[in-house]
């Protein structure tokens, strides 16, 4: 046959080889079902690129979050997202493998990665298996019926595809022998190998040697002496094969083994006599290891985490157990210094698609560090659980849920020895919830149990400081509109309870509340709104002997009264609009946005009535609008009052705001009577604090907030709030300061007089993470009390990192409070976190990410409220 320029196309399949067979077994002149064709040059590969990419385009937009995207109808430009995905795929060719995949900071180190697609499903059996080469040779005419393919031998059958100079086809065995340079890839993996490899029709396996594969669009990929392919199967052998996540120039680590078997059919791989080299030197041998190929969970060890403090060293190694598909638990024995062994559990359930939830439960079966208060056999026994469950029914309308904390009684330090991932470290009392709402279009039900477990000595004294439990809180709404008219309505009846305690009775209370409110729509004209409106209060209370408690006047009352009713109303009116210009280059937009509105409350004495839920609460510019002075309605101030303000908006050419100015303040027209304690001051200056507010984002990089209430009768400022962030894609730098007047407690005054006094809050912060060259990055926190002239928290962290592997050195310093002492303690945390890359982990102990700039106490937040 002559070689020419063009290509032969050859097609062979499992029946039409039998069909040849056997002709040639009955006749002497048998006849074949060979055919040859011309292919043009490149036809082939533009329809099947358009092919896949047409179906790796179906597939995004077919995800989960893409269906989310397209429903949300608040997203304008969610009808351009089909066009911009395509503009997107063009430009980033690549994909990566949902499992293990090049993660995007990585993708300059696996450039020679292949692009993963998702596999076609077809039966191996029936499908064709179509042959190219640029020449074909061989005599049909002898009884070998042998075929030699050579020059560009392309072996395919759908997404599978074999690439090699040189193929030889044998009749007889129905097997193709590849020579020279031979790539075997489809749509999840690709192997190259120098030496011959067997192609078997029969079985659609593969036999191969000296291999090195890799898995596309993954960071997986090793080499193999003897490698087996099952394409009937779907799996993968390998002897005495290798694996690691590392660049192809990179040999820092990896996992040698005797055997490795991968069955795409099963969430893990297996390994045989493996052993962890770093470099050159073999670090440790496991007999069998087993590692995940989806996101399939499977029973097996996590990764250990440790950490070295002032006062303990503590090494955690979590199992987990895969009890059912809707099932699981992780069960996580730690050794914790002076707190000797503990023992973490949580076990996660779905019983029902619409029910699921978790229970935590910390065991320390004998920690010598802490001395037990109020117990007769002195056990050091310690423990906490935590009880969440969700559930929902009528297609989501009605939601029940539990949310149940405890630690062993009289256990008061916990949270400050022991730290919990479900609580904060502050909490001084554990929630105890049970409740229900029901929510339709035009009303609410909801029902409510809650208690808390205190974590404050209880003590006489200590009744301030005491929530009261609520069983049970039954509430409701209702509501409505009638062209511009509009109402609702709100009703509670709450039985609260002060638990028993130091030789006190328990006390309960019930309080019984509606409130009603209609609101008219005066007016609405290109942006100008005109709102009046009323709103009655109707509370009855049957109050408990709260005055029995010694400092009973913590609780609000003066002189209690068992049965007590009150009744007030609101009238209000509200007007605001809108002006706007064009601003700065003529693209932006700057609007003026004046407000004011008029209240009025009649005074009522409610010295008689404690607080139950009421607190106090820091003005701001929205609190000045609300007609509640206070948190809660155990006191409702009298108001007689105009409050003004204004916003200022720029908004950049796309309409998004990129700064946003308030300023806002009430005057009185007759003092507001109503206090929240007895002997708080009453006030008698008519103007409120002048409340402002500034956020800002005109600075792709630089965001900032601001918030203060400013005392113009004393010309001072009550408080104020400043946060900047500065955010590049190497570096980010975030300050911030706080200031409140009495809004701390001075802790000196308390150790020399007994007596809690209170002083200003100063407190300043700053977190940085910053990319120091290619493969270092350094982060740092540090938060102080300007005031008492403490350090809050510090943190220090250096990470070095390549494709390859990572390590980070953690280092934090954080005030700890000992209230037997009533005295700040510091405590140190150290820690070495080592990263073989997007294989395994060993952690920091109770820190997820030490180059994050969250401290022990101060998560890091972006303050910034823009619409954007």
């Amino acid at each position: 046959m002559k070689k020419t320029d063009l290509r032969f196309s050859f097609a062979l399949t499992a029946l039409a080889c039998a069909v040849i067979m056997s002709t040639a077994a009955k006749a002497e002149t048998p006849t074949y079902s060979i055919t040859t064709g011309r292919v043009l040059g490149n036809a082939l590969d533009r329809t099947k690129n358009v092919t896949l990419f047409a179906s790796r385009q179906h597939e995004v937009m077919q995800s989960p979050a893409s269906l989310l995207y397209l429903n949300n109808l608040k997203k304008a430009d969610s009808s351009t997202f089909a066009a911009r995905l395509v503009t997107l795929m063009k430009s980033r060719p690549f994909r990566t493998a949902p499992n293990m995949p090049v993660p995007a900071s990585d993708l300059s180190c696996y450039t020679d990665v292949p692009s993963y697609t998702t596999p076609e499903q077809f039966d191996v059996n029936t499908t064709p298996v179509t042959v190219e080469a640029d020449k074909v040779s061989g005599d049909l005419n002898k009884q070998s019926n042998d075929l030699t393919y050579s020059g560009r031998v392309n072996i395919v059958q759908k997404d599978r595809r074999i690439d090699t100079d040189i193929a030889h086809y044998a009749q007889k065995d129905q097997t193709f022998t590849t020579h020279g340079n031979t790539v075997i890839r489809n749509g999840e993996y690709t192997v190259h190998t120098q030496e011959d490899a067997i192609y078997h029709l029969k079985d659609k396996s593969v036999q191969l040697s000296n291999t090195k594969f890799q898995f596309n669009g993954s960071v997986l990929r090793g080499s193999a002496e003897k490698h087996d392919i099952d394409n009937a199967k779907n799996s993968q052998t390998f002897k005495s094969g290798t694996l690691t996540t590392c660049p192809a120039d990179d040999s820092s680590w990896h996992l040698s083994a005797s055997t490795v078997d991968i069955d795409r059919n099963e969430a893990f791989g297996e390994a045989w006599n493996a052993a962890l080299w770093a470099g050159p030197v073999p670090v440790f041998y496991l007999p069998y290891v087993n590692f995940p190929i989806t996101n399939e969970r499977r029973t097996g060890l996590l990764y250990p985490s440790f950490s070295m403090g002032s006062e303990h060293i503590k090494f955690t190694q979590p199992i987990y157990f895969n009890l059912a598909p809707n099932y699981d638990w992780t069960f996580t024995p730690s050794w914790f210094g002076e707190h000797r062994w503990q023992f973490f559990n949580e076990l996660r359930f779905m019983p029902w698609q619409n029910i699921s939830g978790s229970l935590i439960f910390n065991y320390l079966p004998n920690d010598t560090d802490w001395t037990p208060r109020k117990d007769p056999d002195g056990s050091h026994k310690r423990w906490y659980m935590h009880l969440r469950t969700g559930a929902s029914f009528l297609n989501g309308d009605l939601y029940t849920g539990i949310n149940f904390q405890r630690v062993r009684p009289n256990d008061y330090s916990y949270l400050t020895d022991l730290a919990q991932p479900d609580a904060a470290t502050t909490d001084d009392h554990l929630l105890q919830q049970l409740h229900m709402n029901y929510i339709r279009p035009h009303y609410t039900l909801a029902a409510e149990l809650r208690r808390y477990q205190s974590l404050i000595p209880e003590t006489a004294g200590s009744v301030s400081s005491r929530p009261f439990s609520m069983l049970p809180k039954l509430s409701g709404t209702l509501s409505g509109t009638y062209d511009r008219l509009s109402g609702d309505l709100y009703g509670e009846v709450t039985r609260f309870e002060m638990e028993s305690f130091d030789n006190y009775y328990a006390e309960r209370t019930v309080r019984t509340h509606l409130e009603p409110h209609v609101s008219y729509h005066v007016f609405d004209v290109r942006g100008t709104t005109l709102d009046i409106g009323a709103r009655g209060f109707a509370t009855h209370y049957d109050q408990g002997q709260l005055d029995k408690y010694k400092r009973y006047d913590a609780l609000g009352f003066d002189s209690l009264e068992r049965s007590k009713n009150r009744f007030l109303y609101e009238l209000e009116a509200r007007g605001r609009t809108t002006f706007e210009r064009k601003a700065l280059d003529m693209r932006h937009t700057q609007t003026i946005e004046p407000e004011i509105k008029y209240q009025y409350i009649p005074y009522v004495d409610q010295s008689g009535i404690a607080l139950y839920d009421t607190k106090d609460h820091l003005d701001d510019y929205y609190s000045l609008f609300s007609f509640r002075r206070f948190a809660g309605i155990d006191r409702i101030a009298d108001v007689n009052a105009l409050t003004a303000g204004v916003t200022s908006r720029i908004l950049d050419p796309h309409d998004r705001e990129i700064l946003r100015m308030g300023l806002a303040q009430t005057y009185n027209f007759e003092p507001t009577r109503v206090t929240l304690l007895k002997t708080d001051e009453r006030p008698t200056y008519p103007r409120s604090l002048l409340a402002a507010n500034l956020d800002a984002s005109v600075f792709n990089n630089i965001t900032l907030h601001s918030a203060a209430a400013y005392d113009t009768e004393h010309s001072e400022f009550q408080s104020y709030s400043v946060s900047a962030a500065y955010r590049t894609a190497t570096a980010s730098i975030t300050a911030n300061y706080r200031f409140y007047r009495n809004g701390n407690y001075d802790l000196e005054s308390y150790k020399k007089t007994g007596a809690w006094k209170s002083r200003d809050l100063r407190q300043a912060g700053i977190g940085t993470t910053i990319a120091l060259g290619r493969n270092y990055r350094l982060t740092a926190a540090m938060y102080r009390d300007l005031d008492q002239n403490f350090n809050i928290d510090r943190k220090l962290a250096l990470r070095r990192e390549n494709c390859c592997t990572a390590v980070a050195l953690f280092y934090e310093d954080y005030a700890k409070m000992d209230w037997s002492k009533r005295e700040h303690k510091r405590d140190r945390v150290i820690g070495v976190q080592i990263e073989l890359k997007n294989f395994y982990t060993i952690k920091v102990d109770g820190v997820d990410n030490p180059m994050s700039p969250d401290t022990h106490y101060m998560p890091f937040v972006d303050p910034t409220n823009l619409n954007r």
